[in-house]
């Protein structure tokens, strides 16, 4: 009669207790939306936008030259507009003599299509004057909601950003402080008349009043692909991106054969606000993040110590891999560490197990009590 007691209590304990290991052993498994901190070097990243409006992505930025293809129109308005004869450069002197400049018709604006050929018209502007270490600044780049931004830093004899744009809508500013030349391949500016030239490439010069220095430029139904030459003397911690909502993003080249390779420099890390306990992971290969809430690029800027940017995010995301294909490992929490972690919830957990065990003994007590 003693053994039959003591059994049924036994086994309410052995299934209460399998049932508790089986939930915690697939709470090891179950991960979940993790609040990250992350930490890295890279020369290139490739982001999606969060908002559906128009965002401003770049922020006032000065450059020593600018070139820009994949665009559907660029707009200025110059004071003097003049082209050079092709057939009159000085190959000695590798430039333009004083008469192969050939005056054009004033024009209060002057825009030039870039989407009327079937291949991307190529325009870019360097300074007229060799002593200028800065010919104006990004005055402001923008794009439409949900578009990807890919940014990639090189620095070989330039330090240079290179910028491309895949979505609907996406525009940029530009502010010219010096005489500008402008090279167009594939296109001719508009509404003026021109001589004929035997040469796809033409060389402009022109000059804007103090009181219109602005071009401004339009995306290709596809995007828009442009080139920032940095000045030498630029500063290395000025802000690329401040507080950008994003919803995804990766640190990926494109490898020689094809293959994706990590474009993080040196070892990154990832941690975990609101798990102080919680050790950093480091980050020296792939990351991909993807499904993310309130989840922004705090701030991009030039590396002070690499030829790369320096970037900081933050924010809930449910997926951070890293790695690659087989090998690759989803660094958000899962259920265990956020029981394991969390006082809170460990307090509620650890009573909840407590009231579950002592079920059989409610149950016995009232059945006695019944009595």
């Amino acid at each position: 009669m003693f053994k039959n007691k003591l059994l049924k209590p036994l086994l309410w304990f052995f299934l209460i207790a399998s049932v508790f290991l089986a939930l915690i052993y697939a709470s090891t498994y179950w991960q979940v939306s993790t609040r990250v901190h992350v930490e890295l070097v890279t020369d290139r990243l490739q982001f999606s936008l969060a908002e559906d409006e128009m965002q401003t992505i770049l922020p006032s930025l000065p450059y020593h030259a600018f070139s820009v293809t994949k665009f559907s129109s660029l707009k200025l308005s110059p004071e003097e507009f003049v082209v050079a004869d092709p057939s009159k450069y000085d190959f000695d002197q590798d430039k333009y003599p004083d008469n192969a400049w050939v005056s054009l018709s004033d024009v209060a604006e002057l825009t030039i299509q870039g989407d009327q050929v079937s291949r991307f018209a190529y325009v870019s502007f360097e300074s007229s004057e060799e002593e200028n270490s800065e010919l104006g600044k990004l005055y402001q780049f923008m794009a439409d909601g949900n578009a990807i931004v890919d940014i990639e830093y090189v620095a070989n004899d330039r330090k240079q950003l290179l910028i491309n744009t895949l979505g609907k809508i996406s525009q940029l500013q530009l502010h010219f402080d010096a005489a500008v030349y402008m090279d167009l391949d594939g296109a001719l500016p508009q509404g003026i008349s021109m001589p004929e030239f035997d040469a796809e490439q033409l060389r402009y010069r022109f000059k804007f009043a103090e009181y219109s220095r602005l071009v401004e430029i339009n995306s290709h139904s596809t995007g828009l692909d442009f080139t920032l030459t940095l000045p030498d003397k630029i500063v290395p911690t000025m802000p690329l991106i401040q507080d950008l909502p994003i919803s995804s993003i990766n640190f990926l080249h494109q490898g020689q054969k094809g293959e994706p390779e990590s474009s993080i420099v040196g070892e990154g890390k990832l941690s975990y606000p609101g798990y102080p306990n919680l050790e950093a992971r480091k980050i020296d290969r792939f990351l991909r993040l993807e499904q993310l809430e309130k989840f922004s690029i705090r701030e991009l800027q030039l590396s002070q110590t690499t030829n790369a940017m320096s970037i900081t995010l933050e924010g809930i995301v449910d997926e951070a891999i890293t790695g690659y294909g087989h090998f690759s490992d989803d660094l958000t929490l899962t259920l265990f560490h956020v029981f394991r972690h969390d006082w809170r919830l460990a307090i509620l957990f650890s009573v909840l197990a407590f009231l579950i065990y002592r079920i059989p003994a409610a149950i016995k007590f009232y059945k006695d009590l019944a009595r």
